[in-house]
C-alpha cells in the first residue's frame, strides 16, 4: 500500500455518510472539479450522471435537490473515473424514505451495471439485508461471520407465530407436548423442532378446541442473527 498509494487509490471509489458537495455550483459543476482533480476527459462526467440518473437535473443547483439527489450525485463523484472497489459508509443515513429507496436501489444495481464491487459499512441491517449479496458480521474487533444470507447460523430456522382466542391456554396446552413456547403480545411464537410444524401445530390447536385466527412462520432477521451471533461479546463487555 505504502509503495503503490497513488495507483491504489485510482482504482477505489468512496462514500462517506454524507458527500461534501458545493451547494452553489450545478450538479455537472461539482462533477467538474473532481474530474479535473483527477484528470479525466469530460466523457466522465456524462457516464457518471447517467449512471446514477441524475442527467435531466444535471444543470439545476445543488441546493435545490432533494436530499436523495445530493446523494445520488455524491455517488456519482465516486465513480468517476470507472473505479473497482466501491467503498461505502452509511449510505443511506439521513435520508427519508424515498430518498433510500432511491440510494438503496442504486447501490444494489451498481456490481451489475459497473462491474464495481461494493463494500457496504452500516448500522441499519434491515437496509443491509435488501441491499447485500455476501456479509460480513464484526463485534469487538473480531470477525464473528461471513458469507450469504442463506449461510447464516440459525437462518434456516423459522419461527411458528400463532393467535388463538384463548392464547395462555394455548400455551400451556403446547408447551405440555414438549414444544419450545414464548409469547409476543397476543401471539404465540413456537420454536422449530423435528416433531411439530405448522400443519401438525395447527391440527393440535384445532382438536383441542381454539380458534385459529393465524399462523405463519417466520425467518429470522439479519438483525436477529446479529444479535444471536453477537450476544456474548456484548454480555462480557458489559460485564
Amino acid at each position: 500500500m505504502a509503495a503503490e498509494r497513488i495507483a491504489l487509490l485510482r482504482r477505489i471509489g468512496s462514500l462517506v455518510e454524507s458527500p461534501s458537495l458545493y451547494q452553489h455550483l450545478t450538479g455537472r459543476e461539482n462533477l467538474e472539479v473532481h474530474r479535473r482533480l483527477l484528470g479525466l476527459s469530460k466523457r466522465a462526467i456524462d457516464e457518471a450522471l447517467e449512471t446514477v440518473e441524475l442527467t435531466p437535473v444535471a444543470g439545476r443547483l445543488v441546493r435545490n435537490y432533494s436530499s436523495g439527489m445530493k446523494q445520488r450525485l455524491g455517488l456519482a463523484q465516486a465513480l468517476l473515473g470507472n473505479p473497482e472497489l466501491l467503498l461505502l459508509d452509511e449510505p443511506t443515513n439521513g435520508l427519508d424514505p424515498a430518498g433510500i429507496h432511491e440510494v438503496r436501489t442504486l447501490v444494489r444495481d451498481l456490481p451489475k451495471r459497473c462491474g464495481v464491487t461494493v463494500f457496504l459499512s452500516s448500522h441499519l441491517l434491515s437496509e443491509v439485508e435488501q441491499t447485500a449479496t455476501h456479509f460480513a458480521i464484526i463485534s469487538q474487533g473480531k470477525l464473528k461471520f461471513e458469507g450469504t444470507l442463506d449461510e447464516l447460523p440459525m437462518r434456516s430456522e423459522q419461527t411458528i407465530v400463532v393467535e388463538v382466542d384463548q392464547p395462555s391456554r394455548a400455551q400451556a396446552l403446547l408447551s405440555g407436548i414438549g414444544c419450545t413456547v414464548t409469547r409476543e403480545g397476543d401471539r404465540i411464537l413456537i420454536a422449530p423442532d423435528d416433531q411439530n410444524g405448522s400443519a401438525e401445530i395447527n391440527s393440535i390447536l384445532v382438536q383441542a378446541g381454539f380458534s385459529v385466527s393465524h399462523l405463519s412462520t417466520r425467518r429470522m432477521t439479519l438483525e436477529d442473527v446479529f444479535l444471536e451471533l453477537t450476544d456474548d461479546t456484548l454480555t462480557h463487555a458489559a460485564r
